[in-house]
């Protein structure tokens, strides 16, 4: 039998509406209304609109999310489960209140700012994306009257005016831009070379690309700078690279000089502020035809960054990956909502040799490294075991490419210690050099070396490094992941577990004539199937056909 409550509980409960009734029944109704207003919660946060809306109030800049209250315990007395549920409903309200005003609350005090500065959405958006879509249909508008000016320059080698070049009558323009800076020689500026390379091999094609930083060296870039088919624009006077929101507004400018049929963007891996890839995805007159690609796709895994990638995916006309790896990742982590806008594109290289490379008897063994220098790519550890080495292979030498420090994650002196390593005895240290040159050095050695931090051996993406060393010809000693025992083979003989067995591996490949061909061989098999001609054809059935088919 259910004993009376106290008056001021029965009063409590009365006045927030819950029907008469006995105590276990009115106690119920209060776990189900608790319930109910979870369900709501969940839904709105996991809804587009809460992407957009400002009533997490500083949340999102820490990165959590509004939490449901765990359900009430079971061994309660019932006065004091009564108040309990009472409190958690209260603070559910307050919460969906939150989250559902968020598309109103505290715009108008940026909305003016914004309109006389447009560049200061970054400000807004890296302390909560809060414009809804018809403020960023305003926001448009404005940036339309306020970017009447911005010092861009192109190179020498286009005939007439930049305006009058993108106006041309070509069957394809596409719009390249890359958040990388252009200066510096790693894997992101290898990449935008060599996607300009493939795309050009279609002769229809006119590419206009956005340079992300004034440019101050040529290497990487080299004989772009001035192909016939290329258009390069670069900004003037910045300091590093260009906001995901300024780079956006000059991309909205070449679009309104004259329409692109494609446009490719690539961003840095996941942000704690705004990214490239989200920017994109609020210009509605361009992202149908603006296609992400996606960097480490495994640091998306959050549950906050997951729903920024749900967002920019619903609005993109694709979403490119590297491998098909990342592509499963990626659509597993959208529930695969995401199987018809999720597409591959390959690393990609020139044209491999044409016969893997052979020993050479009549001089000491060559390894090489090719890259930035970070703590997790081994460079340290590799130049200090080259000792050991030259016991057992006299007078071998090390060559070393590359000049960019990036003590990522942080260690001790890093940057002092490898420069003071690599002027040990054998170590040959070209610097920076142009990817042509590069690859005259790599050609000239036995060995090439990749292997990298176990931290690696889950990668979901593959170095291009790796194939340009094979594309050479020659053995590559590398990490056995999952994607390189598929395309190199469980049996390939450069896999390397752990520093213990990295010495004896390289001394068995340089030491064995037989072992040395058949990885050899077996590289340069594998890198003949990622060149720009198999490229193109990826980007052909990827980008070309959607194109082709919107036309």
């Amino acid at each position: 039998m259910n004993r009376f409550l106290d008056p001021s509980i029965d009063g409590l409960l009365a006045r927030n509406g819950v029907p008469a009734g006995k105590l276990s029944e009115r106690i119920e109704w209060l776990e189900s209304r608790l319930k109910e207003r979870s369900s709501v919660l969940e839904s709105l946060v996991e809804s587009e609109e809460f992407l957009l809306g400002d009533a997490l109030l500083g949340l999102v800049s820490r990165r959590k999310l509004p939490r449901v209250p765990e359900p009430v315990a079971k061994n309660l007395m019932d006065e004091d489960k009564v108040r309990l549920l009472l409190l958690k409903i209260e603070e559910l309200e307050r919460l969906i209140h939150k989250v559902r005003g968020g598309l109103r609350i505290s715009v108008g005090r940026h909305i003016n700012s914004l309109i006389r500065n447009p560049w200061r959405i970054d400000v807004a958006m890296n302390t909560c994306m809060e414009l809804s879509a018809a403020l960023v249909r305003r926001f448009i508008d404005e940036l339309e009257k306020g970017i009447r000016s911005f010092s861009i320059t192109s190179f020498a080698g286009i005939n007439g005016p930049p305006d009058r070049w993108l106006c041309d009558e070509p069957a394809r323009r596409i719009l390249l831009y890359a958040q990388v800076n252009p200066n510096l020689i790693d894997g992101a500026t290898t990449w935008l070379a060599s996607i300009a390379n493939t795309l050009v091999m279609d002769p229809e094609v006119r590419l206009t690309v956005l340079l992300s930083a004034e440019l101050r060296r040529v290497q990487m870039l080299g004989q772009l700078l001035h192909h016939p088919q290329i258009l390069w624009l670069q900004p003037l006077g910045t300091e590093g690279v260009l906001s995901p929101m300024r780079a956006m507004a000059v991309l909205w400018k070449l679009d309104r000089i004259c329409k692109q049929d494609v446009v490719i963007l690539r961003g840095p891996g996941p942000v704690a502020g705004f990214h490239i890839l989200e920017a994109a995805s609020l210009v509605p007159s361009m992202a149908s035809r603006t296609y992400g690609y996606l960097v480490d796709p495994a640091c998306w895994r959050s549950k906050w960054l997951s729903y920024r990638l749900a967002w920019v995916r619903k609005r993109l006309a694709g979403l490119v990956l590297q491998t098909p790896e990342a592509k499963t990742f990626v659509q597993e982590l959208l529930k695969n909502r995401a199987s018809d806008s999720l597409f591959v594109l390959p690393p990609m290289i020139p044209e491999v040799v044409s016969s893997p490379h052979v020993l050479k008897s009549h001089r000491p063994p060559r390894l090489v490294y090719a890259g930035k220098f970070s703590p997790p790519y081994m460079v340290l550890e590799m130049i200090m075991a080259l000792d050991e080495i030259r016991k057992r292979f006299p007078g071998a030498e090390f060559h070393v490419v590359g000049d960019k420090f990036h003590n990522r994650p942080r260690q001790h002196q890093f940057e002092k210690r490898l420069r003071e390593a690599l002027d040990r005895p054998g170590v040959v240290w070209h610097g920076g050099c142009s990817r042509q040159k590069t690859r005259e050095i790599i050609s000239g050695c036995d060995v090439a070396l990749s292997w990298r931090d176990h931290t690696f051996d889950r990668s979901m993406e593959m170095a291009t490094k790796v194939l340009e060393y094979a594309g050479q010809g020659l053995a590559v000693i590398m990490n056995p992941t999952d994607m390189h025992r598929r395309l190199f083979g469980d049996d390939y003989p450069g896999f390397v577990n752990d520093q213990s067995e990295y010495v004896p591996k390289v001394c068995s490949l340089l030491q064995d004539v037989g072992l040395y061909e058949q990885a050899a061989r077996r590289a340069l098999e594998v890198a003949s199937g990622f060149t720009f001609r198999e490229a193109a054809k990826a980007l052909q059935e990827v980008i070309f056909q959607s194109d082709q088919t919107s036309r």
